[in-house]
């Protein structure tokens, strides 16, 4: 790997709302890959009124795509299926999401980097209000963990300018992106809905000692007001996003943690009168894993997850999430690999008002050539 562009800042940031896998290191002789699987999710939700359940199955498609040297291209799209159950109702969503591809190019020796992004409005829109919104409410509760929360968005595109290199034994980077989504008609009876534009900033260091690597980063981004028949209606708030990460590897053995921050602040509405709440509280995140790594080709090994989310202005107090589990994989040759993973969650949201369960199966087959 001959990169300096280690750009701690994340094409992750390009593709903030697409909630799909992205690198974006440009590796000499990387070959063309793809891989996919099957994610399985259910969550239990009980307080003092009722207990809801929810199930998804979701299928994520990525493709790697090496153009030539220096310029690369990533294509991703997902679908799922969705299951409600709210007491004596039921209610189901099921379709494709947006298909994303994104373009890489690097310049100066891998110090200077230029992504570019578009959003195809390939997913499902038009919500029906009675029967699938409700589900929708559901995956976007920032106390449960999906495969796939967002379905169609309009036509949209992004654009990341960085660059990094070395200063000492640190490699460091930053960059700036900014990403567009187009008019779409989210529900039933809401047609031309005009998402705010994102603004991010992004920055971060990685400092390597011998079989040990730490990585910091920093992640900083603004929104624009979202529209409605030319009005403005809602405007997400700014969030700043820390992350600390610590990864040891050794022939044979893995191992690796990561603690990260966000602080959010205020949303603001503007319908039917201005007013600003704090919808998603600041959240505190740990995860840990561990790899075995023998020379039959078999990798396995535990992984454990903490989630600690604030209170909000909405009325919905703190929630805790613990989750462990593990992975056990195979390589197949040189040209791929096979991995079943199984992880259950437990804990309690709203301040201890209800309580919380889950279990995630997935099972993903990668191929390069």
């Amino acid at each position: 790997m001959r990169t300096k562009l280690i750009l701690v800042l994340l094409v992750a940031a390009v593709w903030l709302a697409a909630a799909s896998p992205s690198q974006c290191q440009i590796v000499y002789g990387r070959p063309a890959s793809g891989s996919t699987g099957l994610v399985y999710s259910n969550w239990s939700v009980e307080d003092s009124a009722q207990k809801t359940d929810i199930t998804q199955i979701s299928f994520p498609l990525r493709l790697f795509l090496p153009l030539q040297d220096n310029f690369e291209a990533d294509v991703y799209v997902a679908a799922s299926s969705n299951s409600l159950d709210q007491g004596e109702n039921d209610y189901s969503l099921s379709g494709l999401g947006d298909l994303r591809v994104q373009v890489n190019r690097s310049f100066s020796d891998d110090q200077l980097l230029v992504s570019v992004g578009v959003n195809l409005p390939t997913g499902k829109t038009k919500l029906n209000r009675a029967d699938e919104t409700p589900v929708l409410q559901m995956l976007t509760q920032d106390y449960l963990s999906f495969s796939q929360r967002r379905f169609g968005e309009g036509l949209g595109f992004n654009l990341l300018v960085g660059g990094a290199q070395m200063v000492g034994g640190l490699r460091i980077g930053g960059g700036i992106t900014y990403r567009y989504i187009g008019k779409y008609d989210p529900y039933e009876g809401v047609e031309e809905y005009d998402p705010g534009d994102l603004i991010s900033f992004n920055a971060g260091a990685d400092w390597e000692n011998g079989p040990t690597t730490v990585s910091g980063n920093v992640v900083f981004s603004m929104y624009g007001k979202d529209k409605w028949n030319d009005r403005e209606v809602f405007k997400e708030s700014s969030q700043i996003g820390f992350g600390l990460s610590v990864n040891h590897n050794t022939e044979g053995f893995r191992a690796g943690g990561s603690l990260g921050y966000i602080a959010r602040g205020r949303n603001s509405f503007f319908a039917p009168e201005e007013s600003k709440l704090k919808v998603y509280g600041n959240e505190l995140s740990l995860a840990g894993n561990l790899s075995w790594l023998p020379p039959n080709g078999w990798f396995y090994g535990p992984s454990a997850t903490l989630r600690l989310i604030a209170e909000n202005e909405q009325g919905f107090g703190n929630s805790t999430i613990f989750g462990f589990g593990g992975t056990v994989g195979r390589k197949l040759g040189d040209t791929g690999s096979v991995e079943v993973s199984l992880r259950y969650f437990t804990g309690q949201a709203d301040g201890g008002n209800t309580d919380v369960s889950g279990l995630q199966i997935s099972t993903g087959v990668r191929i390069s050539r």
